[in-house]
C-alpha cells in the first residue's frame, strides 16, 4: 500500500496548477487538465465567431487559473473579455448584485462561467429571480450536468447553455458487479451494510441487536433483498465519466507494476516473474508510470505526458427542453493528440440556443464593442 502514498493518480482533480512538476513532481491524472478545457471554450468561440466575451470564475485555484488559460487562448483570436468577475457560494447578496449590474452594464451576450455548482447556484437564483433572459452561457465542466439547476425554472434563464464534460462511457460488467453486492452479516460498520440499508430502506438485524432498538418499530432487512429488482439511478452505468477515470487510474498504475514485476525471456519470448513487489520503491513507481501507454478495453489511449496530464476528450453538451424536463444532450466533441494537436467537432443543426431557437446567424450573439 506505500505505493499509492507516494505517487497520486487523480481522477478528479483538473487544476491548472497540478500540471506544474516542480511543486507535485509525483501527481499524475486520468481527468483532463483545465488547461485543455480552456483550449476548448476558446476554439468554441473561435468557431461561433464571438468575440464580445464575459467571464465568472469561482474565487479559488479552480476558476482562477481556468479563466486565466480561457483568456490567454482566446486573445490569440482577437476575442475581448468585457468582464471577470469572481464569485463563491458564501458571496452576499449585494456581491451577486454586482456581478449581476455588470452583465447589464456591458451588454454581453456570451459568458462563460468557470465554477462549481455550488458555488454558481446562488447566482444563478438570483438571474431566475430578475427573470434574465438572451445570454448565451458556457458552462465548465462542474456545473454544466448538474441536477440542482437542470430544472424547468432554471431553463428559462439557461436553456440553450454549452458546456464540456468528460467523455463517457459503459463499462461491461459493472452493472453485474453491483448487483451482486450483498451485506455483512458479521460486521455492523460495514460499508455494504450502509449501502444495503438505504437502498431498501430498511435495518439489519445485526444492528438492531447491536444497538438494543425495538424489533417490532423497525423494518428489519433480510439480506435477501433483491438489488435487480430496484429502480435507481446507481445502477445505470451507461453514462459513467468519473468512473471511467477511476478506472483508467486502477488500470494505468496496474500497468505499471506489472511492467516492473515482470520482463520478457528473450529466448521465445515468454513472460515471466522478474521482482518482488515486497522490494518496489516508490520512486521506480513513479518513473514507471511516465511511462505508461496503452489501449484500454474501449479503444482509447490511456498516457501521461510530462506533466502528468492524460489526453483531453471532451463532450459538448447541449442544455434542451423535452416535455418540461432539462436533457443534457451531446452536440460535439473536442479530442487532443499526442503530437499537440487538437480536433474540435460540433452538429451545430442540433444545438437549441439561449434564444430558444437556431440562431440563424451566429453573430446575432454578439454586441460590437471595441477591446479596450
Amino acid at each position: 500500500m506505500f505505493v499509492f502514498i507516494f505517487h497520486k493518480v487523480s481522477y478528479a482533480s483538473t487544476c491548472v496548477c497540478l500540471s506544474n512538476k516542480r511543486e507535485f513532481p509525483t501527481f499524475s491524472r486520468t481527468i483532463p487538465s483545465d488547461f485543455f478545457q480552456a483550449k476548448a471554450f476558446a476554439q468554441l468561440v473561435k468557431h461561433f465567431g464571438w468575440t464580445w466575451i464575459g467571464a465568472i470564475q469561482a474565487d479559488n485555484e479552480y476558476g482562477i487559473f481556468g479563466v486565466q488559460s480561457f483568456t490567454k487562448e482566446v486573445v490569440k483570436y482577437g476575442v475581448c473579455i468585457a468582464f471577470t468577475e469572481n464569485i463563491l457560494s458564501s458571496y452576499s447578496r449585494t456581491a451577486l448584485l454586482q456581478i449581476i449590474e455588470t452583465m447589464k452594464r456591458t451588454a454581453v451576450k456570451v459568458i462563460l462561467a468557470f465554477a462549481s455548482e455550488r458555488d454558481l447556484y446562488p447566482l444563478m437564483q438570483e438571474i431566475v429571480r430578475q427573470n434574465i433572459t438572451g445570454i448565451q452561457w458556457l458552462a465548465s465542466e462542474d456545473w454544466v450536468t448538474a441536477a440542482r439547476p437542470s430544472t424547468e425554472e432554471f431553463f428559462r434563464s439557461f436553456g440553450g447553455t454549452i458546456g464540456l464534460t468528460t467523455r463517457k462511457m459503459a463499462i461491461p460488467k459493472f452493472k453485474d458487479f453491483l448487483l451482486n453486492i450483498r451485506p455483512s452479516l458479521d460486521s455492523v460498520n460495514n460499508l455494504n451494510n450502509v449501502f444495503w440499508e438505504h437502498i431498501f430502506g430498511c435495518t439489519l438485524r445485526l444492528k438492531v441487536e447491536s444497538f438494543q432498538q425495538n424489533v417490532s418499530d423497525t423494518k428489519i432487512c433480510t439480506g435477501q433483498e433483491r438489488l435487480d429488482k430496484i429502480e435507481n439511478a446507481f445502477f445505470d452505468v451507461s453514462q459513467l465519466r468519473m468512473t471511467y477515470n477511476v478506472h483508467n487510474a486502477v488500470y494505468a498504475v496496474a500497468h505499471a507494476l506489472h511492467d516492473l514485476l515482470f520482463c520478457e525471456k528473450e529466448e521465445n519470448k515468454t513472460i515471466k516473474l522478474c521482482g518482488d513487489i515486497a522490494r518496489i520503491e516508490p520512486w521506480q513507481v513513479t518513473k514507471q508510470l511516465k511511462r505508461v501507454s496503452f489501449v484500454n478495453q474501449f479503444g482509447e489511449a490511456v498516457y501521461f505526458d510530462e506533466n502528468g496530464d492524460p489526453p483531453a476528450a471532451y463532450d459538448i453538451i447541449n442544455w434542451q427542453l423535452n416535455k418540461g424536463v432539462v436533457s443534457h444532450v451531446t452536440v460535439g466533441h473536442f479530442d487532443t493528440s499526442p503530437d499537440g494537436g487538437s480536433q474540435l467537432v460540433v452538429d451545430e443543426d442540433s444545438i437549441v440556443w439561449s434564444t430558444g431557437r437556431e440562431v440563424s446567424t451566429i453573430s446575432d450573439l454578439n454586441t460590437i464593442f471595441k477591446c479596450s
